[in-house]
């Protein structure tokens, strides 16, 4: 018996779309600083990190440091505006079924929030083959004070 596999599915060259920046609410130098960032649509998001997280760091390693991305990166489902707010995630978890191909790394991304201050984020994982798994996170909500 044959198993079932996600489709590979070819996807056009995320240096086509818009680049994104986005400093640190806190002005200081941070992670999206290693990586080149592009938004295919709302929704999805590719990424290419430009160094290594550590000497040996394989596509593996740089696979989670764009997981944590999932929950932050588009508006929670629905909010009609951005908001001045700092969400971290208390949790993540990442199920990939296979390694990485390539430098670019995408996240179909969600995220949603209750008004009690707590929401989850989840995304799709793929590389421009196709899917490699998926992230869910928990999130704490927090508002962002100018010290």
């Amino acid at each position: 018996m044959a198993l079932p596999v996600a489709s590979e599915q070819r996807v056009e060259d995320p240096r086509s779309f818009a680049q994104i920046r986005r400093s640190a609410p806190h002005g200081q130098p941070w992670m999206m600083d290693t990586m080149e960032v592009r938004r295919a649509h709302d929704s999805l998001t590719w990424f290419h990190m430009h160094q290594n997280i550590a000497v040996g760091s394989s596509g593996l390693t740089k696979t989670l440091a764009i997981a944590d991305w999932a929950h932050g990166l588009g508006l929670p489902l629905g909010a009609l505006e951005e908001t001045p707010y700092a969400i971290p995630n208390t949790d993540l978890t990442v199920h990939l079924f296979r390694p990485p191909k390539g430098d670019w790394i995408g996240l179909d991304h969600t995220a949603a929030w209750s008004t009690d201050s707590i929401g989850t984020g989840w995304a799709l994982i793929r590389d421009l083959s196709g899917p490699i798994g998926q992230v869910a996170m928990s999130i704490a909500i927090t508002a962002i004070r100018d010290n």
